[in-house]
């Protein structure tokens, strides 16, 4: 049986941190990403790939997702929880960029 693939954000702490845990415990390959990444070495042992990645770098973002893509030819689940500077609530649809 082939692992799930997720990609979890804001992985060194509170949300994203126990995200990345319970996924990686319930057999899926977990690649996950945050700018403080000393704080998700416990999650290496649990198999899980640590990515130093700020949600806030579209190139960073990209090179993230193709990595993954890469490495595993795709992704299932997005846990999106690092907050980047907050809510967008003022974007304009042009100014938000898939990855």
């Amino acid at each position: 049986m082939v692992e799930p693939v997720a990609i979890v954000t804001g992985a060194s702490a509170g949300i994203g941190f126990e995200a990345a845990r319970k996924l990686a415990g319930n057999g899926f390959a977990v690649y996950a990403g945050a700018r403080r990444v000393d704080r998700m070495d416990p999650l290496k042992p649990l198999g899980v790939t640590v990515l130093p990645l700020d949600v806030t770098d579209d190139a960073a973002m990209r090179a993230a997702v193709g990595r993954v893509r890469a490495e595993r030819g795709r992704i299932e689940v997005l846990v999106s929880t690092g907050n980047g500077g907050g809510a967008c609530l003022h974007q304009q649809g042009q100014d938000i960029h898939p990855a």
